[in-house]
């Protein structure tokens, strides 16, 4: 035991999202699970996110009430310069874009 990791909400929200994504969880309900069960296991930063996510009602709430976005579908506006919109739905499939997503998130991760 180390330090207290003093946390924000969302400092202590973005450390169990990247818990949850590095250990395969589907929600933030189940990170928090598995947070609580391995808690002598995690590191100062997590135990205190954990901390502070349990101590927070509404925010341990909305965590186990969010469910972990998925694209489902979508579709691009065009904006053309004589000032009319077009819509077009003929965008890349909504698996493509879920995997191009998780992607994005690594990278973003690697970098922190």
């Amino acid at each position: 035991m180390g330090t207290p990791y003093i946390h924000t909400d969302e400092s202590a929200v973005e450390t169990v999202r990247v818990y949850r994504n590095d250990n395969d969880h589907d929600s933030y309900h189940d990170a928090l699970i598995s947070m609580a069960e391995n808690l002598d296991d995690l590191d100062d930063h997590e135990r205190g996110a954990y901390n502070h996510v349990m101590r927070n009602n509404a925010l341990h709430h909305r965590l186990i009430t969010t469910a972990k976005k998925q694209v489902t579908g979508w579709s691009v506006n065009l904006y053309w310069n004589d000032g009319s919109v077009e819509e077009r739905t003929d965008a890349p499939d909504p698996e493509y874009m879920n995997e191009w997503i998780t992607e994005l998130e690594d990278e973003r991760d690697n970098e922190l």
